[in-house]
Protein backbone atom coordinates (compact mmCIF):
# COMPACT_ATOMS: atom_id res chain seq x y z
CA UNK A 1 0.00 0.00 0.00
CA UNK A 2 2.92 2.85 0.51
CA UNK A 3 3.80 1.98 -2.80
CA UNK A 4 0.36 2.88 -4.46
CA UNK A 5 0.17 5.18 -2.58
CA UNK A 6 3.06 7.31 -3.15
CA UNK A 7 2.48 7.20 -6.66
CA UNK A 8 -0.88 9.17 -5.66
CA UNK A 9 -3.13 6.27 -5.89
CA UNK A 10 -5.24 4.40 -3.80
CA UNK A 11 -6.86 0.57 -2.85
CA UNK A 12 -9.96 0.38 -1.18
CA UNK A 13 -10.33 -3.55 -2.71
CA UNK A 14 -7.47 -5.23 -0.35
CA UNK A 15 -10.35 -6.41 2.53
CA UNK A 16 -12.14 -8.26 -0.23
CA UNK A 17 -9.04 -9.41 -2.07
CA UNK A 18 -7.41 -10.46 1.11
CA UNK A 19 -10.50 -13.00 1.83
CA UNK A 20 -10.50 -14.22 -1.59
CA UNK A 21 -6.89 -14.90 -1.43
CA UNK A 22 -7.17 -16.71 1.99
CA UNK A 23 -10.68 -18.50 0.46
CA UNK A 24 -8.48 -19.69 -2.53
CA UNK A 25 -6.08 -20.74 -0.82
CA UNK A 26 -8.15 -22.88 1.49
CA UNK A 27 -9.86 -24.77 -1.15
CA UNK A 28 -6.80 -25.18 -3.29
CA UNK A 29 -5.20 -26.58 0.27
CA UNK A 30 -8.09 -29.25 0.65
CA UNK A 31 -6.65 -30.74 -2.60
CA UNK A 32 -3.40 -30.13 -3.08
CA UNK A 33 0.10 -29.66 -1.31
CA UNK A 34 0.45 -25.94 0.39
CA UNK A 35 3.12 -24.78 -2.06
CA UNK A 36 0.36 -24.89 -4.74
CA UNK A 37 -2.52 -23.37 -2.70
CA UNK A 38 -0.01 -20.53 -1.59
CA UNK A 39 0.74 -19.89 -5.43
CA UNK A 40 -2.35 -20.06 -6.40
CA UNK A 41 -3.65 -17.73 -3.90
CA UNK A 42 -0.60 -15.26 -4.71
CA UNK A 43 -1.83 -15.37 -8.12
CA UNK A 44 -5.69 -14.52 -7.70
CA UNK A 45 -3.68 -11.87 -6.09
CA UNK A 46 -1.83 -10.44 -9.04
CA UNK A 47 -4.33 -10.98 -10.73
CA UNK A 48 -6.71 -8.64 -9.11
CA UNK A 49 -4.01 -6.08 -8.92
CA UNK A 50 -3.54 -6.29 -12.86
CA UNK A 51 -7.07 -5.46 -13.36
CA UNK A 52 -7.15 -2.31 -10.70
CA UNK A 53 -3.81 -0.91 -12.18
CA UNK A 54 -4.91 -1.11 -15.74
CA UNK A 55 -8.45 0.14 -14.55
CA UNK A 56 -6.49 3.06 -12.90
CA UNK A 57 -3.21 3.87 -14.64
CA UNK A 58 -4.72 3.18 -18.76
CA UNK A 59 -8.80 3.50 -18.33
CA UNK A 60 -7.50 6.46 -16.27
CA UNK A 61 -10.68 5.89 -13.69
CA UNK A 62 -10.65 7.52 -10.24
CA UNK A 63 -8.95 4.68 -8.17
CA UNK A 64 -11.89 5.34 -5.26
CA UNK A 65 -14.35 4.61 -7.69
CA UNK A 66 -12.37 1.55 -9.71
CA UNK A 67 -11.55 -0.05 -6.04
CA UNK A 68 -14.79 0.36 -4.79
CA UNK A 69 -15.70 -1.82 -6.98
CA UNK A 70 -13.46 -3.89 -7.58
CA UNK A 71 -13.64 -5.17 -4.01
CA UNK A 72 -18.25 -5.24 -4.34
CA UNK A 73 -16.95 -7.61 -7.33
CA UNK A 74 -14.34 -9.65 -5.41
CA UNK A 75 -16.51 -10.07 -2.41
CA UNK A 76 -18.93 -11.73 -4.79
CA UNK A 77 -16.65 -13.71 -5.85
CA UNK A 78 -15.49 -15.00 -2.90
CA UNK A 79 -19.23 -15.60 -1.26
CA UNK A 80 -20.25 -17.94 -4.41
CA UNK A 81 -17.07 -19.86 -4.27
CA UNK A 82 -18.05 -20.16 -0.43
CA UNK A 83 -21.72 -20.24 -0.22
CA UNK A 84 -21.13 -18.20 2.59
CA UNK A 85 -19.82 -21.33 4.49
CA UNK A 86 -15.52 -22.13 5.71
CA UNK A 87 -13.41 -23.57 3.98
CA UNK A 88 -11.83 -26.05 5.90
CA UNK A 89 -8.29 -27.43 5.37
CA UNK A 90 -7.00 -30.70 7.25
CA UNK A 91 -3.32 -31.09 6.37
CA UNK A 92 -0.90 -30.17 9.39
CA UNK A 93 1.70 -28.87 6.63
CA UNK A 94 -0.91 -26.10 5.14
CA UNK A 95 -0.17 -24.53 8.71
CA UNK A 96 3.22 -24.23 8.87
CA UNK A 97 3.64 -20.76 6.90
CA UNK A 98 0.85 -19.16 9.29
CA UNK A 99 1.60 -20.51 13.08
CA UNK A 100 5.27 -21.90 12.16
CA UNK A 101 8.06 -21.43 14.36
CA UNK A 102 12.27 -21.38 14.11
CA UNK A 103 13.63 -21.03 17.69
CA UNK A 104 10.73 -19.19 18.81
CA UNK A 105 10.11 -16.84 15.83
CA UNK A 106 7.25 -16.98 13.79
CA UNK A 107 7.69 -17.44 9.90
CA UNK A 108 5.00 -15.09 8.93
CA UNK A 109 7.07 -12.27 11.55
CA UNK A 110 10.43 -13.28 9.24
CA UNK A 111 8.75 -12.97 6.26
CA UNK A 112 7.20 -9.16 7.70
CA UNK A 113 10.97 -8.28 8.33
CA UNK A 114 12.42 -9.48 4.69
CA UNK A 115 9.39 -7.50 3.00
CA UNK A 116 10.11 -4.61 4.80
CA UNK A 117 13.80 -4.62 3.84
CA UNK A 118 13.76 -5.76 0.36
CA UNK A 119 10.72 -2.94 -0.80
CA UNK A 120 12.56 -0.66 1.21
CA UNK A 121 15.94 -1.28 -0.95
CA UNK A 122 13.82 -1.45 -4.07
CA UNK A 123 11.83 2.19 -3.11
CA UNK A 124 15.30 3.89 -2.43
CA UNK A 125 17.98 1.87 -4.04
CA UNK A 126 16.46 1.72 -7.75
CA UNK A 127 15.48 3.72 -10.75
CA UNK A 128 11.71 1.92 -10.18
CA UNK A 129 12.26 3.62 -6.70
CA UNK A 130 12.83 6.79 -8.16
CA UNK A 131 10.21 6.73 -10.68
CA UNK A 132 7.41 5.83 -7.65
CA UNK A 133 8.28 8.83 -6.11
CA UNK A 134 8.58 11.27 -9.45
CA UNK A 135 5.23 10.12 -10.51
CA UNK A 136 3.74 10.63 -7.25
CA UNK A 137 5.36 14.70 -6.92
CA UNK A 138 4.38 15.90 -10.60
CA UNK A 139 2.78 13.13 -12.75
CA UNK A 140 2.70 15.06 -15.49
CA UNK A 141 6.45 16.54 -15.66
CA UNK A 142 7.32 12.32 -15.28
CA UNK A 143 5.24 11.81 -18.20
CA UNK A 144 7.57 14.15 -19.92
CA UNK A 145 10.76 13.68 -18.99
CA UNK A 146 10.23 10.19 -20.15
CA UNK A 147 8.96 8.07 -17.56
CA UNK A 148 6.50 5.48 -18.35
CA UNK A 149 4.02 6.90 -15.83
CA UNK A 150 1.21 4.41 -16.44
CA UNK A 151 3.41 1.16 -16.51
CA UNK A 152 4.87 2.51 -12.94
CA UNK A 153 1.30 3.50 -11.77
CA UNK A 154 -0.30 0.01 -12.77
CA UNK A 155 3.10 -1.68 -11.71
CA UNK A 156 2.64 -0.31 -8.16
CA UNK A 157 -1.36 -2.72 -7.92
CA UNK A 158 0.16 -5.39 -8.79
CA UNK A 159 2.61 -5.10 -6.23
CA UNK A 160 0.05 -4.32 -3.57
CA UNK A 161 -2.60 -7.30 -4.88
CA UNK A 162 1.03 -9.96 -4.75
CA UNK A 163 1.15 -9.01 -1.27
CA UNK A 164 -2.00 -9.13 -0.14
CA UNK A 165 -2.72 -12.74 -1.83
CA UNK A 166 0.83 -13.68 0.38
CA UNK A 167 -1.36 -12.09 3.31
CA UNK A 168 -4.43 -13.64 2.74
CA UNK A 169 -2.29 -16.91 2.44
CA UNK A 170 -0.84 -16.53 5.78
CA UNK A 171 -4.17 -15.73 7.42
CA UNK A 172 -5.63 -19.11 5.76
CA UNK A 173 -2.49 -20.64 7.48
CA UNK A 174 -2.96 -19.56 10.70
CA UNK A 175 -6.57 -20.84 10.85
CA UNK A 176 -6.59 -23.44 8.34
CA UNK A 177 -9.64 -22.34 7.14
CA UNK A 178 -11.20 -19.01 5.46
CA UNK A 179 -14.30 -17.51 4.40
CA UNK A 180 -15.62 -14.69 2.16
CA UNK A 181 -15.65 -11.93 4.91
CA UNK A 182 -12.30 -12.88 6.73
CA UNK A 183 -11.60 -9.40 8.34
CA UNK A 184 -13.19 -6.89 6.50
CA UNK A 185 -11.63 -4.05 8.66
CA UNK A 186 -8.04 -4.68 7.54
CA UNK A 187 -8.32 -1.82 5.29
CA UNK A 188 -8.26 0.74 8.36
CA UNK A 189 -5.32 -1.08 9.74
CA UNK A 190 -3.44 -0.51 6.76
CA UNK A 191 -4.15 2.61 6.09
CA UNK A 192 -4.03 3.72 9.50
CA UNK A 193 -0.39 2.58 9.35
CA UNK A 194 1.29 3.88 6.07
CA UNK A 195 -0.66 7.15 6.83
CA UNK A 196 0.30 7.21 10.52
CA UNK A 197 3.92 6.17 9.18
CA UNK A 198 4.32 9.53 7.32
CA UNK A 199 3.32 8.86 3.79
CA UNK A 200 1.42 11.58 2.24
CA UNK A 201 -1.94 10.42 0.57
CA UNK A 202 -1.03 13.31 -2.60
CA UNK A 203 1.67 11.17 -2.94
CA UNK A 204 5.56 11.65 -3.87
CA UNK A 205 6.39 11.66 -0.15
CA UNK A 206 6.63 9.01 2.27
CA UNK A 207 9.52 5.90 2.55
CA UNK A 208 9.02 1.73 3.89
CA UNK A 209 11.04 2.54 7.14
CA UNK A 210 8.38 4.94 8.35
CA UNK A 211 5.56 2.48 7.93
CA UNK A 212 7.79 -0.22 9.78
Amino acid sequence: MTYVILTGGFDLSIASGYSLCAVVAAYVGQGYPPTIAFAAAILVGLLFGLANGLLVAVVRINPFITTVGSGFVITGIALVMTENAAFLVDDPAFSTLGAGRWNGIPYSGMLLVVFFIVFGLILHRTVYGEAIYAVGGNYEASRLSGIRVRLVVASTYVVLGGCVGLAGSIAASQLSSAQANLDPGIIFDVLTIVVVGGTSLSGGVGAMWRTA
